[in-house]
């Protein structure tokens, strides 16, 4: 979970707390989501910064200190509902906005804004009604002109969306539910909102299925969670946030809605004894004994953990222990973080495949797979590998066994831009194409687009082939390329760097690269951008694949706008965004730098999954 949105850290404001004094100000802020360690803040009045020197602290019950001699080794700690008074020197007693801004350890950087101008014209509930349906409107129309908007990968019609939840295959439909502020292309006010599929590439938008409740535990959200079948209904268990809580739902009528626990939380805090760094993304199952339930987290100063809970209910909740908790310092075979979230374990005959997505430092960095033994109620992993190479791109994932008795993940593509583009552009973030999940008699996991997405070819196949050389050579002649599949066989020559290039044209700044290594066995995938661009910056993706010289690799590419999901010897996966000015533009170029390489292409234009 990113760090607290502003609509979230207003609320630590005091209301009415504003003071003017002879010699600047004070306010009053109550910390009531998360305590958190602080070491370093600061605060403009006016647009105008005030030094730190100039600001004064006090907590209730204890003396004032300066804001200058927090620091990391110098932190204040900021309990629950413990007022925290700053009192600020400056110019203005009378700010009319704020900007509080400070760095911690549990939550990263927090920013947020007070405005305390007075307001204009308040319009009736009607008229507002009226005018924000037209706003969202234009918007929606803005987002379908977008050409960096994928039209294959689901997304709602505008605004912000992350994480999968609550993929299930209910009476004949597969239902996705998901991450979903509707409102904003930004991170928070999060609902679950609500789509259909009858075989997980046609999309049907349905109307949010579930909103927060004012003085609920869930008021701050209806965060991550996931669907539990039981014979004649499903119940949905999500996470409420501030403090992290494990709440559930049940499916309301023809499944249109989630009607919520009455007597919510089923899980009030994390388990008694344990310093715990995060507690969310329940997944439930049943067993012969009871019902069973994984949630998120993370042993403060060691790892990740999966805790794991039993019921006899599903409303009363026995902790049991971690079925596996990581090391922090380790880095081999993968850095695995501080935090592990959206747990989920699956079951592949006799192995086991154990899901997490790595946090760390408020960062979210990549899913990945553990492959073992479940026994004994633990988990016993033998490898490790991550899901997407598409690092801080492919987050998040959940899997369901969909209408074809196959294990379908889907995940979170999280855009690589500014906020301020987001917003500018109406939208933010997609689902990744279903991927299939296997086990080869060997126990690799093997992970395949699925493959339905025929169904969404159009038009004619282009098909070609031929030598790559050191040059750039157009490969696919001059369609532009902007919601197609490309798959590649490619032959790499014994000391090739080879692969293909889109771009404008051939000089352009701007292009995304999709190169083999052959000396190294490395997939690489660049994105270039203009210098003088700020909002984008240029990135490397790699991953290690083997082709012994003289077999072929094997890649499928699918360009749709600004997401690149590119899969290769059905073994890896990268993810990447790419968000060109000529984005309808974009050509084929082959190159081969040192040795030549062979190659044989087959291209399609894609339809629209809605």
């Amino acid at each position: 979970m990113p760090a607290a949105p502003e609509f979230l850290l207003r609320k630590l404001y005091v209301p009415g707390s504003l003071k003017s004094l002879p010699d600047g100000f004070s306010i009053i802020l109550n910390d009531t989501l998360v305590p958190v360690t602080v070491f370093g803040m600061s605060i403009s009045a006016d647009d105008v910064p005030i030094a730190s020197q100039d600001l004064y602290l006090s907590l209730s019950g204890q003396p004032e200190i300066n804001a200058s001699i927090i620091s990391e080794q110098n932190p204040l700690q900021l309990a629950l509902n413990i007022p925290l008074v700053i009192r600020a020197i400056a110019k203005t007693t009378k700010p009319l906005k704020l900007i509080i801004e400070a760095n911690s350890k549990e939550i990263g950087a927090l920013r947020f804004s007070l405005d305390f101008r007075p307001h204009g014209l308040q319009l009736s509930k009607p008229i507002k009604k009226i005018m924000d349906l037209g706003r969202e409107a234009v918007k929606r129309f803005r987002v379908i002109n977008d050409p960096h908007h994928p039209i294959y990968h689901f997304t709602p019609p505008a605004n912000w969306m992350n994480d999968p939840n609550g993929l299930v295959f209910w009476q004949g439909q597969n239902h996705l539910f998901y991450q979903f502020n509707p409102n904003e292309p930004v991170w928070g006010n999060i609902h679950w909102g609500h789509t259909v599929s009858p075989d997980l590439v046609h999309w049907k938008r349905l109307p949010v299925a579930m909103k927060p409740n004012k003085n609920q535990p869930d008021q701050d959200g209806c965060w991550t969670g996931s669907a539990f079948k039981e014979e004649n209904t499903l119940r949905f268990f999500y996470t409420g946030v501030f403090p992290e809580t494990v709440c559930m739902a049940e499916a309301g009528k023809n499944l249109k809605t989630l009607v919520k626990y009455q007597h919510n939380p089923v899980i009030s805090e994390p388990p008694p004894g344990l310093q715990l760094d995060g507690f969310r993304d329940p997944v439930v199952w049943r067993e012969t004994d009871g019902y069973y339930m994984t949630v998120g987290s993370g042993i403060s100063g060691k790892g990740g953990a999966v805790l794991l809970f039993r019921s006899v209910d599903l409303t009363k909740w026995e902790y049991l222990h971690p079925i596996l908790a990581g090391d922090g310092s380790q880095t081999t075979p993968l850095f695995t973080g501080s935090i592990w979230e959206c747990p989920q374990l699956i079951k592949f005959g006799s192995k086991y495949l154990l899901i997490v997505s790595v946090y760390h430092a408020s960062k979210l960095m990549y899913a990945i797979g553990f492959l073992g033994e479940y026994r004994d109620q633990k988990f016993f992993p033998v490898s490790t590998q991550k899901l997407d190479h598409g690092d801080g791109v492919f987050y998040a994932p959940q899997s369901v066994i969909d209408h074809k008795g196959r294990q379908v993940l889907m995940g979170w593509v999280m855009e690589e831009r500014e906020e301020a583009a987001c917003q500018k552009a109406g939208w933010a973030g997609a689902l990744s194409l279903p991927r299939v999940l296997t086990v080869d008699e060997s126990g690799r996991l093997l992970i395949d687009p699925i493959p339905e997405m025929e169904q969404l070819h159009k038009g004619t196949k282009i098909h070609t082939s031929g030598i790559l050389a050191a040059s750039l050579s157009p490969i696919l002649g001059s369609t532009p390329i902007c919601n197609h599949e490309i798959d590649i066989d490619l032959y790499p020559g014994k000391n090739s760097l080879s692969g293909i290039r889109l771009s404008a044209e051939e000089k352009a700044l701007e292009f995304v690269e999709i190169a083999y290594d052959q000396n190294r066995q490395i997939l690489i995938v660049d994105t270039h951008y203009d210098p003088s661009e700020t909002i984008l910056r240029d990135g490397t993706k790699e991953a290690a694949v083997q082709v012994r010289l003289g077999e072929k690799l094997q890649l499928k590419v699918y360009v749709d706008g600004s997401v690149i999901e590119i899969y290769a010897q059905r073994k890896t996966v990268i993810t990447t965004r790419f968000y060109p000015d000529y984005a309808k533009k974009l050509l084929a170029f082959g190159f081969s730098k040192i040795d030549t390489s062979k190659y044989e292409i087959a291209m399609w234009a894609m339809q629209t999954c809605f």
